[in-house]
Protein backbone atom coordinates (compact mmCIF):
# COMPACT_ATOMS: atom_id res chain seq x y z
CA UNK A 1 0.00 0.00 0.00
CA UNK A 2 1.49 3.28 -1.05
CA UNK A 3 1.98 6.33 1.60
CA UNK A 4 2.11 9.58 0.64
CA UNK A 5 2.45 12.46 0.07
CA UNK A 6 1.83 13.18 3.67
CA UNK A 7 2.99 15.37 6.72
CA UNK A 8 4.29 13.48 9.94
CA UNK A 9 6.56 16.36 11.04
CA UNK A 10 7.52 16.19 14.70
CA UNK A 11 5.53 12.89 15.11
CA UNK A 12 6.72 10.52 17.95
CA UNK A 13 6.49 6.69 16.43
CA UNK A 14 8.30 4.61 18.48
CA UNK A 15 8.23 0.82 18.31
CA UNK A 16 5.67 1.51 15.00
CA UNK A 17 6.29 -1.36 12.38
CA UNK A 18 6.57 0.30 8.93
CA UNK A 19 7.72 -3.34 7.56
CA UNK A 20 6.56 -3.94 3.84
CA UNK A 21 5.32 -0.18 3.65
CA UNK A 22 5.71 2.11 0.46
CA UNK A 23 5.82 5.99 1.15
CA UNK A 24 6.56 8.30 -1.38
CA UNK A 25 6.86 12.14 -0.63
CA UNK A 26 6.03 12.08 2.83
CA UNK A 27 7.59 14.24 5.58
CA UNK A 28 8.92 12.36 8.51
CA UNK A 29 11.03 15.35 9.86
CA UNK A 30 12.18 15.63 13.50
CA UNK A 31 9.98 12.73 13.45
CA UNK A 32 11.79 10.16 16.47
CA UNK A 33 11.47 6.32 15.21
CA UNK A 34 12.91 4.87 18.54
CA UNK A 35 12.70 0.50 18.44
CA UNK A 36 11.12 0.69 15.29
CA UNK A 37 11.14 -1.59 12.32
CA UNK A 38 11.27 -1.27 8.37
CA UNK A 39 12.20 -4.29 7.09
CA UNK A 40 10.84 -4.58 3.34
CA UNK A 41 10.60 -1.08 3.05
CA UNK A 42 10.55 0.86 -0.33
CA UNK A 43 10.81 5.09 0.68
CA UNK A 44 10.88 7.64 -2.09
CA UNK A 45 11.44 11.23 -2.03
CA UNK A 46 10.81 11.43 1.79
CA UNK A 47 12.13 14.21 4.24
CA UNK A 48 14.00 12.27 7.16
CA UNK A 49 15.31 15.18 8.53
CA UNK A 50 16.23 15.33 11.87
CA UNK A 51 14.32 12.12 12.88
CA UNK A 52 15.53 9.85 15.63
CA UNK A 53 16.39 6.34 14.25
CA UNK A 54 17.61 5.04 17.95
CA UNK A 55 17.65 1.22 17.86
CA UNK A 56 15.76 0.98 14.74
CA UNK A 57 15.73 -2.14 12.59
CA UNK A 58 16.66 -1.44 8.80
CA UNK A 59 16.01 -5.02 7.04
CA UNK A 60 16.37 -5.26 3.06
CA UNK A 61 14.79 -1.46 2.64
CA UNK A 62 15.17 1.05 0.47
CA UNK A 63 15.14 4.27 0.18
CA UNK A 64 15.68 6.77 -2.82
CA UNK A 65 16.42 9.98 -2.95
CA UNK A 66 15.50 10.79 0.71
CA UNK A 67 16.97 13.54 2.70
CA UNK A 68 18.19 12.48 6.51
CA UNK A 69 20.25 16.04 6.95
CA UNK A 70 20.13 18.57 9.34
CA UNK A 71 16.62 19.55 10.15
CA UNK A 72 17.10 23.35 10.85
CA UNK A 73 13.94 24.82 12.37
CA UNK A 74 14.28 27.09 14.97
CA UNK A 75 17.59 27.82 16.85
CA UNK A 76 18.67 24.57 17.57
CA UNK A 77 19.83 22.91 14.26
CA UNK A 78 18.77 19.37 15.01
CA UNK A 79 20.95 16.40 13.12
CA UNK A 80 19.52 12.78 12.15
CA UNK A 81 20.58 10.39 14.51
CA UNK A 82 21.38 6.83 13.84
CA UNK A 83 21.98 3.46 16.11
CA UNK A 84 20.97 0.71 14.63
CA UNK A 85 20.88 -2.26 17.24
CA UNK A 86 22.32 -5.72 17.02
CA UNK A 87 22.14 -7.45 14.63
CA UNK A 88 21.88 -3.99 12.83
CA UNK A 89 21.20 -2.59 9.61
CA UNK A 90 21.21 -5.40 6.81
CA UNK A 91 20.52 -5.24 3.36
CA UNK A 92 19.51 -2.15 2.79
CA UNK A 93 20.18 0.46 -0.14
CA UNK A 94 20.09 3.94 0.32
CA UNK A 95 20.29 5.93 -3.16
CA UNK A 96 21.21 9.31 -3.88
CA UNK A 97 20.05 10.56 -0.20
CA UNK A 98 21.61 13.03 1.60
CA UNK A 99 22.84 12.52 5.20
CA UNK A 100 24.94 15.89 5.49
CA UNK A 101 25.35 16.48 9.21
CA UNK A 102 24.14 12.76 10.61
CA UNK A 103 25.48 11.29 13.62
CA UNK A 104 26.17 7.68 13.14
CA UNK A 105 27.37 6.56 16.74
CA UNK A 106 28.34 3.69 16.75
CA UNK A 107 25.49 0.35 15.46
CA UNK A 108 26.19 -2.80 12.80
CA UNK A 109 25.72 -1.89 8.87
CA UNK A 110 25.98 -5.34 7.26
CA UNK A 111 25.48 -5.45 3.27
CA UNK A 112 24.41 -1.77 3.21
CA UNK A 113 24.78 -0.02 -0.35
CA UNK A 114 24.92 3.75 -0.49
CA UNK A 115 24.91 5.14 -3.89
CA UNK A 116 25.35 8.56 -4.50
CA UNK A 117 24.58 9.88 -1.31
CA UNK A 118 26.02 13.03 0.80
CA UNK A 119 27.69 12.49 3.66
CA UNK A 120 29.50 16.17 3.91
CA UNK A 121 30.10 16.80 8.03
CA UNK A 122 28.36 13.98 8.88
CA UNK A 123 29.73 11.92 12.46
CA UNK A 124 31.08 8.20 12.27
CA UNK A 125 31.78 7.82 15.97
CA UNK A 126 33.16 3.75 15.92
CA UNK A 127 30.47 2.42 13.78
CA UNK A 128 30.52 -1.77 12.37
CA UNK A 129 31.09 -1.46 9.01
CA UNK A 130 30.09 -5.40 7.31
CA UNK A 131 30.06 -5.69 3.93
CA UNK A 132 29.56 -2.12 2.50
CA UNK A 133 29.12 -1.42 -1.22
CA UNK A 134 29.18 1.93 -3.19
CA UNK A 135 32.14 3.36 -2.09
CA UNK A 136 32.89 0.76 0.23
CA UNK A 137 35.80 0.20 3.06
CA UNK A 138 37.25 2.91 0.65
CA UNK A 139 34.80 5.57 1.62
CA UNK A 140 34.89 5.04 5.08
CA UNK A 141 38.64 5.04 4.97
CA UNK A 142 38.49 8.31 3.44
CA UNK A 143 35.59 9.57 5.34
CA UNK A 144 36.73 8.51 8.99
CA UNK A 145 41.10 7.90 8.58
CA UNK A 146 39.88 6.12 11.54
CA UNK A 147 37.38 3.33 13.06
CA UNK A 148 38.59 4.06 16.11
CA UNK A 149 38.00 7.70 16.61
CA UNK A 150 34.87 10.33 16.16
CA UNK A 151 35.40 12.20 13.37
CA UNK A 152 33.40 14.49 10.95
CA UNK A 153 33.51 13.72 6.90
CA UNK A 154 35.04 15.59 4.69
CA UNK A 155 33.07 17.53 2.10
CA UNK A 156 31.34 15.43 -0.91
CA UNK A 157 33.73 17.39 -3.88
CA UNK A 158 36.69 16.34 -1.80
CA UNK A 159 35.34 12.68 -1.88
CA UNK A 160 34.84 12.95 -5.66
CA UNK A 161 38.45 14.04 -6.17
CA UNK A 162 39.81 11.36 -4.11
CA UNK A 163 37.62 8.95 -5.55
CA UNK A 164 39.05 9.61 -9.39
CA UNK A 165 41.94 9.67 -8.24
CA UNK A 166 42.41 6.62 -6.16
CA UNK A 167 39.92 4.00 -7.24
CA UNK A 168 39.44 2.83 -10.33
Amino acid sequence: MLVGPLNLTNVWMRHADFSGGQYEGVNFSGAEFDSSKWDNVTSFECNFQGASFWDVMFKNATFAICDFGILRDGKHPRPSLFLPPTPGVEGTKFIQCNFAGANFPMGIWNSVSFEWCNFANSVFINPFIGSFTEGGPQFMEWASNDYNTCIVTNNPKAWLDWSRDNLH
